[in-house]
């Protein structure tokens, strides 16, 4: 179980740090899009991962 939890947090930090490398070296066209996913993405991770959570919990 503690596994999954350094999980949820481990690949919302990594695919940020992906997106914000990818925004640095594109294109200016690219550079927004980047950005956008490097904001989205990983917050959504990390909702979805909330709401999950609360979900066990309420079964328990």
């Amino acid at each position: 179980m503690k596994n999954k939890k350094i999980y949820a947090v481990l690949i919302p930090v990594v695919l940020w740090l992906v997106f914000k490398i990818c925004a640095n070296l594109s294109d200016d066209s690219l550079k927004d899009y980047f950005n956008i996913l490097a904001l989205s993405n990983p917050g959504l991770i990390i909702a979805f991962a909330i709401l999950t959570n609360k979900e066990k919990n309420k079964e328990k």
